[in-house]
């Protein structure tokens, strides 16, 4: 019963960390109105040594349809925006604590506490437990071409979905949370 109450508590934690924070900056001073396209910044060799080919022509599928519902055009090169996406995988470790009462075996243990013969504060135990997960950040700029500056930059950082079959949604809308305060509006249809 305690493995199975101890599994549970991590399963919970676990989940709990499915949590996607995300951050982005840009230059106040720029008018994302004025660029018309966007063109992908060679893939970083150590991208490809941390992640699949499937993974990255997810991302980099999303990341374009986010910029193309803001009304950017997609071109192979020289766009007006160059998007240059870097990811970091980390294995990371996670631990759970949870302390649990087991009061007298008189009325101490069912919330009855100080009440009549045979009173014992009881006493506490805490299970620990740790597990393992891959934890992913997302660094996506937006370079203007022409002035070679920074002009935005979103980040990411999530859990990586283990289930290669749901990562695909799971890329999509992790990509999407990155983009949802762009400072360029959705295109209008």
């Amino acid at each position: 019963m305690q493995k199975l109450f101890i599994l549970t508590t991590i399963l919970l934690v676990f989940s709990a960390c499915d949590s996607y924070k995300v951050n982005q900056t840009y230059d106040k001073n720029t008018d994302f109105n004025q660029y018309q396209t966007f063109s992908f910044h060679p893939w970083d060799s150590e991208n490809s040594s941390s992640i699949n080919r499937f993974d990255q022509e997810r991302i980099i599928s999303s990341v374009s349809k986010e910029l193309t519902s803001k009304g950017y055009t997609h071109i192979n090169d020289q766009g007006d925006l160059i998007v240059d996406i870097f990811i970091i995988i980390d294995k990371k470790q996670g631990t759970t604590a949870y302390t649990s009462h087991y009061g007298s075996p008189y009325w101490g243990g069912y919330g009855f506490y100080g009440y009549g013969y045979g009173y014992s504060p009881g006493y506490y135990s805490t299970v620990v437990g740790t597990y393992n997960y891959i934890q992913g950040t997302a660094i996506i700029n937006l370079f203007d071409r022409s002035e070679k500056k920074l002009v935005w930059q979103g980040t990411g950082v999530g859990v990586v979905n283990p289930d290669r079959n749901e990562r695909n949604a799971t890329i999509s809308k992790s990509i999407g949370k990155i983009f949802f305060h762009f400072p360029k509006k959705k295109k209008k249809r």
